[in-house]
């Protein structure tokens, strides 16, 4: 984020959902009023792909960390296509101890560096999908699709667990975030050589980008003057208890949310 923040010349830059240390992938990251929009990129579907290594639990969940339990069960592929089923849908998981979550104002990894011991309640999240892309002598590669707040490592180390083995991850790569693909992404040695041009800003998506999924309501000027000021204004539309991106002359105006033929703003832009 500091590296890309200079590259651009930005004052204000913010990034949407942290990735592990060992992971790689897509990170969403806002400039300026862009970064009113993080928490709906956020909010939205992830996919990763992660290769897991069976026989083995460590205490970060991942190949960072020391192993704590071993095993010398290795699960058949069959075995493990079958028992992925149970882990579609809404399931509970308990995250990692080393993770970003606070407790008492600490993050957990800072407690569980220091030895302390750490319980974290479960949470309820939802895998969309799961499949095997590949599986091969210690070692298997899945992608999952996910909601918000799933722990990749926790679903390595509960599959090792509920196969009557350990598992913990050995790679990880997140490939989307909402609408941001892997594919429309940029590495940082790419960006660092666009900087030497005048083309860095090709990698910018507008903000609007962030809103695909969200209906477009265009306003008259009059209009947009009042919600610019926070004031709820009249219209005329067939949405109802929605949320709107607004436009006045093709500019994003504001996110309001749309209630008896009133628009109440929630986000205001100064584009």
């Amino acid at each position: 984020l500091n590296i890309i923040k200079k590259l651009f010349n930005a004052k204000k830059a913010d990034h949407g959902g942290t990735l592990d240390p060992l992971a790689t992938g897509v990170l969403p990251i806002a400039f300026g009023e862009a970064t009113k929009v993080l928490s709906y990129i956020v909010s939205k579907k992830k996919q990763y792909e992660f290769t897991l290594k069976w026989g083995e639990q460590t205490d970060t969940d991942d190949s960072t960390g020391r192993i704590i339990n071993t095993s010398e069960n290795v699960p058949k592929k069959d075995d493990i296509q079958k028992k992925i089923k149970e882990y579609k849908g809404e399931i509970d998981q308990i995250p990692p101890i080393f993770s970003a979550i606070k407790l008492d104002g600490k993050r957990s990894y800072e407690l569980a560096r220091k030895g302390i011991e750490i319980k974290h309640n479960s949470r309820k999240v939802n895998i969309y999908d799961l499949d095997i892309i590949s599986s091969l002598n210690e070692t298997t590669k899945f992608n999952v699709v996910c909601s918000k707040g799933t722990y990749i490592r926790s679903l390595a180390r509960d599959l090792g667990k509920s196969l009557n083995s350990e598992a913990h991850i050995i790679d990880l790569r997140r490939t989307f975030v909402g609408t941001f693909s892997i594919e429309n992404a940029f590495s940082l040695d790419s960006l660092e050589k666009l900087s030497h041009t005048a083309n860095i800003k090709d990698a910018l998506f507008p903000i609007e980008r962030a809103l695909d999924d969200i209906p477009a309501l265009k306003i008259d000027r009059n209009q947009a003057n009042k919600l610019k000021f926070g004031q709820a204004i009249k219209v005329n539309s067939d949405l109802s208890k929605k949320e709107v991106k607004i436009f006045h002359e093709n500019i994003l105006i504001a996110i309001g949310h749309i209630s008896d033929g009133l628009v109440k703003p929630i986000r205001v832009f100064n584009l």
